[in-house]
Formats: C-alpha cells, sequence, structure tokens
C-alpha cells in the first residue's frame, strides 16, 4: 500500500510538474507576442502630446494656422452655478438680505 502511495504522489508531481513547464512557455510566448505587438503600434501611431496639466491650451479654428501658442493658468477664481450644501436651503452672497 506504501508503495502504492509513493507511485501515486510521484505521478501527481510530474503532471504538475509538466503543467508548469507548459505554463511557463505560454507565458513566454505571451510576453513575446505582446511585445512584438507593442512595436508595432508604436510604428503606426504618433506619440500624442498632451499639455501640461496646469495648463488650458487656447484652441484655433479648423484651417487657420496656430499664432504662439499661448497658455491660461487654470488657478483662476471662476464663478459658477453650482451650489455644495443640501437642496432647498440654496442662497447666495447676491441673495443675502433680501427676502426670499
Amino acid at each position: 500500500m506504501n508503495l502504492c502511495m509513493c507511485s501515486l504522489h510521484c505521478h501527481q508531481t510530474q503532471l504538475l510538474e509538466q503543467q508548469i513547464a507548459n505554463l511557463k512557455e505560454k507565458e513566454r510566448k505571451l510576453l513575446k507576442d505582446n511585445e512584438d505587438l507593442r512595436g508595432k503600434q508604436r510604428n503606426l501611431e504618433p506619440p500624442l502630446l498632451l499639455p501640461p496639466l496646469n495648463c488650458v491650451a487656447l484652441l484655433q479654428p479648423c484651417g487657420e494656422p496656430a499664432p504662439e501658442q499661448e497658455t491660461v493658468p487654470s488657478e483662476e477664481d471662476v464663478e459658477t452655478e453650482l451650489y455644495i450644501g443640501l437642496p432647498g436651503h440654496r442662497c447666495s452672497n447676491r441673495l443675502s438680505g433680501q427676502s426670499k
């Protein structure tokens, strides 16, 4: 019985080692395919040029040459209609002192 258990254990170990080897080979193939695809993508698409995150670029209409690009700092205060608070209890600085 002990010999049978050892044989079974050895067989299971061999199967698991074979599965590990197959998975490692599959991983190598997928990594190579991924590298090839990334290389093709780099050749097909021009790199994106993004403006700095702290500036907003002024857009020009299509067909017009853009003058030297100007940027506007995005840290300026802008008045909006947004309100933070409970609904129904809205009052603004303009309405303070007036009856609702």
